[in-house]
């Protein structure tokens, strides 16, 4: 959790862990999935980072509702090994809120359209 700068009293982003235990890679993508729907069911808009004017961020990971924003974050928790699959590893799932008018580039971010 993070504060407002300069107003202890009020909270600007928080990240919250979303997972119970540990993920393969395969039940991430999974809860991932479960959450984008979930979100789009609640009217939630599903939004993107415009770099550049040409390229876009992935499509799904950032949504928009009101004037808050979430964002589903993924972290590997355990250390990568040489020669390992791509899809090895202990993985967690979190989400970051904050309001839009504090998001971090907010301004490269457009929200309204399903994710591919």
């Amino acid at each position: 959790m993070t504060y407002a700068q300069g107003d202890t009293s009020r909270i600007d982003m928080m990240s919250i862990g979303t997972a119970s235990r540990l993920l393969s890679r395969p039940e991430l993508e999974a809860a991932d999935a479960a959450l984008r729907e979930r979100l789009a069911a609640d009217g939630w808009l599903a939004g993107h980072e415009v770099r550049g004017g040409a390229s876009e961020g992935p499509e799904g990971r950032t949504w928009l509702k009101g004037d808050t924003v979430l964002a589903i974050q993924r972290r590997r928790m355990d250390e990568a090994k040489p020669g390992e699959a791509a899809d090895a590893g202990g993985w967690i799932q979190f989400v970051d809120l904050g309001l839009l008018g504090q998001w971090p580039s907010r301004d490269r971010f457009v929200f309204g359209r399903a994710p591919r």
